[in-house]
């Protein structure tokens, strides 16, 4: 009597869905890795929720909004690259109430528990936009260390121009301290 052996096929149906799956995921991964940008935080504009020397992977095709933080760069205005908040998009009315410490956008106070200390009026004389509707294309930014950052305030920069962002923040990698 011969012996019956049985030999799987070299393209079972689990193997084949998951080659499948992998080559998927590497298309995908392939194609965000042309999408993702890394940057390196500069200065103290958006403490606590960024650091000087903190790396920031963003996302270049996606559309801000309120609360999104962005990095953007403004050729006309300066040569480095800046990362803010989004705290209003195109057609909304932003107030900064200095006296209550409170940013409103369409009359409502933003809930901001990323802002650590209360708002005080600024030094710099160029911090001058505190009433404002966002024009067609742009957003209104804020750094969350609202009492040292240069942001939409400023009447030389104002709203950013959607041209000029280069990317959503969607991960932040803390630089550990050195001891």
């Amino acid at each position: 009597m011969e012996q019956q052996t049985s030999q799987k096929p070299a393209h079972s149906p689990k193997r084949i869905i998951l080659i499948s799956v992998l080559a998927v995921w590497a298309v995908v991964l392939v194609l965000l890795a042309g999408s993702l940008h890394y940057y390196r935080a500069i200065g103290a504009a958006m403490l606590p929720t960024i650091a000087e020397g903190d790396m920031m992977i963003c996302h270049r095709s996606r559309i801000p909004q309120p609360g999104d933080i962005i990095i953007f760069q403004v050729p006309s205005y300066m040569t480095e690259t800046m990362v803010k908040r989004v705290v209003a998009t195109e057609g909304q009315h932003v107030v900064i109430d200095y006296k209550s410490n409170c940013v409103l956008v369409d009359g409502v106070p933003l809930d901001e528990p990323y802002v650590s200390e209360p708002m005080e009026h600024p030094q710099n004389s160029r911090l001058t936009i505190t009433d404002i509707t966002v024009p067609p294309n742009c957003v209104f930014v804020l750094g969350d260390n609202r009492n040292h950052s240069v942001d939409s305030r400023d009447e030389q920069l104002g709203c950013i121009s959607i041209s000029d962002i280069k990317g959503k923040v969607l991960w932040v990698l803390h630089q550990t301290q050195k001891k």
